[in-house]
């Protein structure tokens, strides 16, 4: 009887041995899983960009392709997780600013100058919008800064 006692007694050391490293073990594989992902979320966020366009066409405005060229392009940016901001030309009673289904749409006046073409009428957008752009990048900077410190 004493060599049963002590065989039972073995086996109940040994299940509680195994519990122990079966807790470690799940510990362990619950760590490694967890490093895992937040390093595969931080790579993430390091590949993620904030774009900037500039476009003289942006809905509703439509005079030709690039206007659906850039509204598709920006949605699929945002759906992969970047930050987008388009700035262009606002036609009639267009909003300023909107978002537009997650992309930030700033609009802008032209010079009241009247251009003789279209080359000059682009020109003088193109200053509107890189004033614009300048002015975006700076507020960002100040939110940035701001929330840093």
């Amino acid at each position: 009887m004493p060599f049963v006692k002590r065989i039972i007694n073995q086996e109940q050391n040994i299940t509680k041995k195994y519990k122990k490293i079966h807790f470690f073990v799940y510990f362990y594989k619950k760590l490694i899983y967890n490093i895992h992902v937040k390093t595969k979320e931080y790579r993430r966020e390091l590949l993620l960009m904030k774009i900037l366009m500039l476009t003289w066409e942006y809905p509703p405005r439509i005079v030709g392709g690039i206007s659906r060229v850039v509204y598709d392009l920006s949605g699929r940016l945002i759906k992969d997780g970047h930050e987008v901001t388009v700035i262009t030309y606002r036609e009639n009673n267009a909003p300023y600013f909107e978002i537009d289904k997650g992309v930030k749409v700033y609009r802008v006046d032209n010079y009241m100058i009247n251009a003789n073409n279209f080359i000059d009428w682009i020109l003088q957008l193109n200053f509107n919008m890189i004033a614009k752009a300048g002015e975006i990048i700076s507020k960002e900077r100040k939110i940035r800064h701001n929330t840093c410190t």
